[in-house]
């Protein structure tokens, strides 16, 4: 099941759990309403990717820096959809159960699959 955490009034990506695995994440939706002024991750600070979101005003830059090593081991493939047009149905399926999820991501909207 699907649910939707709050950090302080601002809502974060709703984040869909495995039902085999307790505290397995298997897939993030960032809506395009989600996305504000405010820098959002994505992505817990456990995971491969690092995605975050932000509404940027234009002509809006950033000091130059640079990413630190951080050595992250996996054994399985993750992928980040952004959806340029249109929408996709997203089913989320586990190998012991059906379907568990399904939900609608539209234009501007991420989904993070694990």
């Amino acid at each position: 099941m699907g649910i939707q955490l709050l950090h302080g009034d601002q809502q974060v990506p709703e984040i869909i759990y495995s039902r085999a695995e307790e505290g397995l994440v298997l897939l993030v939706i960032n809506r395009m309403w989600e996305i504000s002024e405010d820098r959002t991750d994505v992505c817990s600070e456990d995971q491969l990717l690092q995605i975050s979101t932000k509404r940027l005003s234009k002509g809006t830059t950033f000091q130059p820096h640079k990413h630190n090593v951080l050595k992250r081991d996996t054994n399985t493939t993750h992928e980040a959809w952004i959806i340029l047009k249109g929408a996709i149905v997203a089913n989320v399926w586990e190998i012991v159960e059906p379907l568990i999820h399904e939900t609608v991501v539209r234009f501007g909207e991420c989904g993070v699959v694990y």
